[in-house]
Formats: structure tokens, sequence, C-alpha cells
């Protein structure tokens, strides 16, 4: 059973929905599983409204090694986020939260 969740969430604008929809179920989330120890990926979209005009989603995966996970998030994982980020005009905002299951 896997320990730890890597969890990013994203804030963006109604206007890239569709674009990062696309990006995260065709890019982010299996260049993640392609890693061998992220798994089990959850997509969700947060239910609250931070700003008009917006919306904000989350994905998280299971792990066990919290070093490896880290290692992919610095480096793969950030060069695919700066790249939607830069390909929305900056619209597409996120931040990472590493958690352990209690």
């Amino acid at each position: 059973m896997s320990k730890y969740i890597l969890n990013t969430s994203f804030h963006l604008t109604k206007n890239v929905k569709d674009e990062f929809i696309n990006w995260a179920k065709e890019t982010y989330i299996p260049a993640a599983l392609e890693t061998g120890f992220l798994s089990s990926p959850v997509f969700t979209k947060i239910l609250a409204e931070i700003e008009p005009g917006t919306e904000s989603y989350a994905i998280h995966f299971k792990m066990d090694d919290l070093k490896k996970a880290a290692e992919w998030h610095d480096t793969i994982a950030a060069e695919l986020k700066n790249a939607i980020h830069n390909k929305t005009n900056k619209q597409v905002l996120f931040f990472t939260t590493y958690m352990e299951e209690i």
C-alpha cells in the first residue's frame, strides 16, 4: 500500500479549461504514470470558485518513494507545468503538496 500522496492543485481561467483538461489527461498524467513509481491518479475539480471566471482542479498520485517523486516533480513535472503555464499565457497557476496517509 502506498503511503504518500503527491497532490498538485491548479487554478485557471475558464477560457483555457478545455486545453488544460486535455493536457492533464493526455500529457501530465501519462508522464507521471510512466515513472513506474507514481500510481492511482485521481483528477478532480475543486468545488469552490476562488474568483469569478476561474476554476480549480487537483491531480494526485500515490507513491511509496518520496525522494523519487520529489525528483520527478522538480524536473519533468516542473517542465510540463511550466509549459502549460506559458502555453496558456500564464492563465494556469499551480502548487504542489506532499502528504502522508494516516
